[in-house]
């Protein structure tokens, strides 16, 4: 790939990926109205979290996460996590994402592989955690 393609890429990557932060900067008042819910794939290792109603939308890798948002909106409607608890035992995620993990690790050792995330203090918790990973 020539240099000048791969440089437009890497600005549409990180312009694509501010639209998603710009649109997502008060994320404990989405999931608040909307809620979250897990949902673990045991023999895939695969870890989904829903914001509200399950709705088509795309794909945005931010780090070890995908998020999926809105295409026209880019407002977040949830997270996959590919690879769940090989990552949480890796060692290799930023100390944003450990938190994270911990927390979800924590509710599917809690509860089944389905689990929705009760308002109050976990629902801030969850909140919390997701816009540091997502919002720096």
């Amino acid at each position: 790939m020539k240099r000048g393609k791969y440089e437009q890429l890497v600005r549409d990557q990180t312009d694509f990926q501010a639209r998603v932060r710009d649109a997502n900067l008060d994320i404990e008042e989405l999931l608040a109205r909307q809620g979250l819910h897990l949902e673990y794939d045991r023999e895939a290792d695969y870890l989904y979290l829903v914001i509200g109603k399950p709705r088509p939308g795309m794909a945005v890798p931010f780090d070890s996460v995908a998020t999926m948002v809105d295409p026209e909106s880019y407002q977040l409607l949830g997270v996959e996590i590919p690879f769940f608890l090989e990552l949480a035992k890796s060692g290799k995620l930023s100390a944003c994402e450990a938190d994270l993990f911990r927390l979800l690790t924590r509710w599917l050792q809690e509860a089944d592989d389905r689990f929705s995330v009760p308002p109050g203090k976990e629902l801030r918790d969850a909140a919390a955690s997701l816009e540091r990973v997502l919002l720096g």
